[in-house]
């Protein structure tokens, strides 16, 4: 990889930095109740970047025809940064509450080229580790900006927002080193990439494609039940604040080590990667169902935390081979709604789950997810044979 290169792909790997940044914000959630004097109406200010991220995620694509990629990228992370930054200095709940959808709708802007962009500018082995490095970027800033929000809060609650100042990071990058136009495929490249089709409907919902984000879908559900309620789970087992803490950061870090080795592993195993993720992450939520220790949880949310980034990762590989430019930017608009959806019914469907399964408890749901998502992994085989889907050459 040429110097150009490696400056563009850390470019385009720098847009993920935000993408993980918004739920951070939550750490905030208990000082924030206390100012507005209601749980619920906190909870609605971190709830509304997920909402303007739907607003603007499928206008990205339009837009970007129309004034060019790079410009929406741009006002995307601009926006991203000055409504992520304007709750620093105000106290007025509509204004922050309008301030945090600004911020989710900078995100929907950017947010499908952060996956798009790889598969447009690099090819083969190479995009293949750059969508698990995508992924890998997320866990690992998730981490950081984890880590901000917990050092900031000492300072009050109005300082965590401060932690969105990184958006000058991705801006910088991309104001230097993105082409305004989509590079040039190579002579190489062009004779070995299938000749594109127009995006249409029909087509879509009879594609792999289809397929693939539908089980992105489902498999995103369950897989946020363990961010969202293992605080609930060490309760029940007992576990100290601290080793809950521990559970958490052990479960982001293996995300970042999935991500990093996605690449090798679809070369070895092609598509088989995703079933065989979807079949670890089951087995990690059954090792937690059944667990009475710290030990074997942490077994338990490692393989979770391995597997997971996996399938995303395998999903933006495979839906955007032999497409054109706006038919994967729609693709990636899909995998993107896709995946803010699922994050907001996941505790709905956890909850229905422990209702009609008769378990009362965070562990009995974890053994019915697990269950679901062994379920998921022996159909993803039987689809992945019969839709033939792609994988690394």
């Amino acid at each position: 990889m040429t110097m150009n290169n490696k400056r563009l792909a850390i470019t385009i790997l720098s847009l993920s930095i935000l993408l993980m940044a918004a739920p951070t914000a939550a750490l905030a959630l208990p000082e924030l109740s206390q100012t507005f004097m209601n749980k619920d109406v906190a909870t609605a200010i971190m709830m509304m970047p997920s909402l303007g991220i739907l607003l603007t995620v499928f206008i990205a694509a339009p837009f970007g025809r129309k004034i060019g990629d790079k410009q929406v990228i741009l006002l995307g992370l601009m926006l991203a940064l000055i409504a992520g930054l304007i709750p620093t200095i105000i106290n007025d709940f509509w204004l922050i509450s309008i301030s945090r959808l600004l911020y989710g709708a900078g995100i929907g802007l950017f947010y499908p080229f952060a996956i798009a962009l790889i598969s447009q500018y690099f090819n083969g082995g190479t995009a293949n580790k750059l969508m698990g490095f995508q992924n890998a970027t997320q866990s690992i800033f998730n981490v950081l900006f984890t880590l901000g929000v917990t050092g900031l809060l000492p300072f009050g609650w109005h300082a965590t927002f401060w932690v969105y100042a990184l958006a000058i990071i991705p801006i910088a990058l991309v104001g230097l080193f993105l082409p305004k136009t989509q590079k040039q495929a190579s002579a190489e490249t062009a004779k070995n990439t299938v000749t594109p089709e127009r995006f249409t409907w029909l087509k879509f919902v009879r594609s792999p494609a289809a397929a693939l984000i539908g089980t992105l879908f489902f498999v995103f559900i369950f897989f946020m039940t363990a961010p969202i309620f293992l605080s609930v789970f060490g309760m029940e087992r007992k576990f100290s604040i601290t080793q809950v803490g521990i559970l958490m950061a052990c479960q982001t870090m293996m995300s970042f080590v999935g991500g990093v080795s996605f690449g090798s592993l679809l070369s070895k195993f092609k598509a088989f990667v995703m079933p065989v993720a979807i079949f670890g992450m089951g087995m990690g939520f059954l090792i937690l169902s059944v667990c009475q220790n710290f030990m074997w949880a942490l077994v338990g949310v490692l393989l979770i935390g391995y597997a997971f980034p996996l399938v995303p990762a395998f999903v933006g590989t495979n839906i955007n081979k032999g497409v054109s430019k706006h038919t994967s930017q729609i693709l990636t608009s899909f995998m993107v709604v896709a995946m803010n959806l699922s994050g907001f019914l996941s505790p709905v469907i956890f909850g229905w789950i422990t209702t009609h399964t008769n378990v009362q408890t965070v562990a009995g749901g974890y053994g019915a997810v697990g269950w679901l998502l062994m379920i998921i992994a022996i159909i993803a085989v039987a689809l992945g044979k019969t839709l033939q889907w792609l994988a690394a050459d």
